[in-house]
């Protein structure tokens, strides 16, 4: 064994990747050979020895086992600050929505409606918008991956590391770009939400109130923005913790800020009590200065890297040139001790570096054992920055985005609307039915950002895998994940099952709620285990580019089996649709429509259903003010039928995710790895090419320009 590779054999151990290191431990002249020509050709054919095995997918020479084993472990490492992020961020909205519902019934009505509203006119554009992140960002940062060097030049796997790390940088730019663009008629909207409210048929106060808070919440949404942004940099560089650290902090200012805002206690100084006494207005204030501070803090700690890694490249290169020096001085070796020398000098090298700060392994090799957890990314000196340039403004760039980000939008808008709709259907079966759904959605949401956050890490590790050339590694990534997901869903469903007679008496006393909840539990048992496949499945999808794909997936699955089927289901034991024109359902419809301007008491239950399947939205429903109202009303359905009511509207969406979960593993498993390589190499060269193309530009003008003053 080599002194390189004992000196390093105890970090690689048995993911030891072949060719990375093996081409400087090769030694340039055999030991026996005493001729120049011999050596020569020695050497040419090592080179190209070396050049081959470089091209080799350095990850086939692993049993699948262990290669599937360490991709399971890095996606639960990775996935556990992202469900962080995700609790941290549902908190920001969920407290306000907690401290307006003790003001009264009209500002939670109020609060629900702009929640509402901000969720389908912005929040569910926003997010998916920022799905085309997902697919370019991991690939760029794994195409950029260090490279390794044979004596000086670059080896065959340089050629094949295409990519300028900065182009994240980049993509981000030409997305805040395109927020910038949608912000325009979103702002717009929300700024003159009253008129549209009312135009709806909303109430006259509670339509009041909703603008005022999308007014207060506007001055929040540009850092929202921001923030979708920020996330996406951070994870496709493996800083999977630096989101949910910051937004630790900030969750604890909302807090804080929310009860300041909203009620200002009475020790504080009553001579600021005008100022800061802000009542209802205070709680969407105070979510738009939180997601301001965590934006603020994204960009400190964006910076902060960025010059980290800036003084490490300082380091490297002074490091370098001294060996360099040293190098140069030193007496020309023997052809006898030219392969000692030459086996010395990298091991000192390798030594060195991996001695000091400034060096770590190359991420080629991290990847394999970190999946660049923050561990590893600690020593990374590759600049993730793109400085502003009018490159951000190119319309191909855009195009690519926009087209991704709007089959993000279809993706993740058609099913937060599809839930919008059953929480409305579940609104015409009673108020008892009312509180039964929205204790369901408000479990079935919680439990939903487990499988969420592997969505997410899936998305980044095969990302950056397929950037790296990686297909087999990115095909066990996929596998691993959905394995993952089943274990996950398979507590879940076991939790639900187990805990069905007591589980609703956590959110509410009523009697007739807990033993509806309890009657529906078990097919949400069931639920759970396509719930998490389809959320997985999703995150592969947009790793993919094929978030167009995940739309028409989910369009049919809720709109044409899924929903339809369940209101059909909860409706048909009552009388419909036989009986449309005269059944009381109907009535009660007819009622809530005619009504939604008259008082806050016949908006609440259609004002309290909203989208729990999203973290940015809480519903705050009030279950003792919602049951208080189960009074016997011949409008609404008996018990037991809207009991079968509400079950057959959750057979209805568990039928909506077993479409989604089996089409999308079926998609996912017959995946042609080695072309999805391809499309990320295309992709990444294209944008290579523009760079080339207009630093040749710049250089010509800049040319004709000296030119012109020393002619003149």
């Amino acid at each position: 064994m080599s002194s390189i590779e004992t000196q390093h054999g105890a970090y690689f151990g048995s993911e030891r990747l072949a060719g990375e290191y093996a081409v400087e431990t090769t030694p340039l002249l055999h030991s026996n050979s005493h001729h120049s020509s011999r050596s020569t050709e020695a050497r040419s054919e090592r080179y190209s020895e070396a050049e081959e095995d470089e091209l080799r997918d350095p990850t086939e020479d692993i049993p699948t086992l262990p290669l599937l084993l360490t991709q399971f472990l890095v996606i639960l490492k990775s996935s556990l600050p992202v469900f962080g992020t995700q609790l941290l961020e549902y908190a920001l909205l969920i407290t306000s929505v907690l401290a307006v519902g003790h003001l009264g019934k009209v500002e939670l009505a109020a609060c629900t409606l702009g929640s509402m509203t901000a969720n389908v006119t912005s929040f569910s554009i926003v997010i998916g918008m920022a799905g085309a992140l997902d697919t370019v960002l991991p690939g760029v940062w794994g195409a950029s991956t260090n490279s390794s060097r044979v004596q000086g030049k670059r080896t065959a796997r340089d050629q094949n590391k295409i990519a300028d790390s900065r182009l994240l940088g980049l993509w981000c730019q030409r997305m805040a770009v395109i927020y910038l663009l949608l912000l325009v008629p979103i702002i717009s909207i929300w700024l003159n939400a009253e008129r549209i409210l009312v135009l709806l048929r909303q109430d006259p106060d509670v339509a009041r109130l909703a603008a005022r808070y999308l007014a207060m919440l506007a001055f929040g949404l540009p850092a929202f923005s921001l923030n979708t942004i920020s996330k996406r940099y951070f994870q496709a560089q493996g800083l999977f913790s630096v989101p949910t650290k910051i937004g630790t902090v900030v969750a604890g200012v909302n807090v804080l800020l929310t009860g300041l805002l909203v009620y200002y206690p009475s020790p504080l100084p009553r001579a600021l009590a005008p100022y800061l006494h802000l009542g209802f207005d205070g709680a969407p204030l105070s979510t738009a200065i939180s997601y301001n501070l965590v934006a603020l803090g994204s960009v400190l700690w964006g910076w902060k890297i960025e010059r980290d890694r800036r003084h490490r490249r300082e380091a490297l290169e002074a490091q370098d040139e001294r060996t360099d020096a040293l190098t140069l001085r030193a007496p020309s070796p023997t052809l006898n001790e030219a392969s000692t020398s030459s086996n010395t000098a990298a091991s000192s090298r390798c030594a060195s570096r991996n001695a000091s700060p400034a060096k770590a392994p190359d991420l080629h090799l991290r990847v394999e054992s970190s999946g660049g957890a923050e561990r590893s990314t600690a020593f990374e000196i590759r600049s993730a920055w793109h400085p502003l340039s009018t490159r951000a403004l190119h319309p191909t760039g855009l195009s690519t985005l926009l087209g991704l980000g709007l089959g993000g939008v279809g993706q993740t808008a058609s099913e937060w609307w599809a839930w919008e709709l059953v929480g409305l259907a579940a609104s015409l079966l009673g108020p008892t039915a009312l509180a039964s759904q929205s204790v369901l959605l408000v479990s079935c949401s919680t439990s939903y950002q487990v499988p969420f956050a592997l969505g997410v890490a899936t998305s980044v590790r095969i990302g950056q895998l397929l950037g790296l050339a990686r297909p087999r590694s990115a095909k066990l990534a996929a596998q691993a994940a959905i394995l993952l997901g089943l274990a996950l869903a398979l507590v879940f469903s076991s939790i639900f099952w187990i805990f069905r007679n007591k589980w609703a008496y956590l959110f509410n006393d009523d009697q007739d709620v807990a033993a509806m909840v309890a009657a529906i539990l078990p097919l949400v048992a069931l639920f759970q285990v396509f719930d998490g496949n389809a959320a997985i499945t999703g995150g592969i999808l947009r790793a993919r580019g094929k978030q167009g794909t995940g739309a028409l997936l989910n369009l049919s699955a809720y709109y044409v089996f899924g929903v339809p089927l369940g209101v059909y289901l909860a409706f048909k034991d009552v009388g419909l649709p036989d009986s449309l024109p005269d059944h009381p359902v109907v009535h009660s419809l007819s009622k809530h429509l005619t009504t939604l301007t008259s008082s806050v008491s016949s908006t609440f239950p259609v004002s309290v259903p909203v989208d729990l399947k999203s973290i940015h939205n809480g519903s705050g429903v009030d279950f003792s003010q919602v049951t208080a109202m189960a009074v016997d009303d011949p409008t609404y359905p008996s018990l037991p039928e809207a009991t079968a009511g509400v079950r057959g509207l959750w057979i209805g969406l568990t039928v909506s995710l077993v479409y989604c979960a089996v089409f999308g593993t079926v998609l996912c498993l017959r995946t042609d790895w080695e072309y999805e390589v391809e499309k990320v190499k295309a992709r990444v060269r294209a944008e290579q090419q523009r760079d080339q193309k207009e630093s040749e530009q710049t250089s010509q003008n800049s040319s004709s320009e000296r030119t012109f003053i020393e002619s003149t």
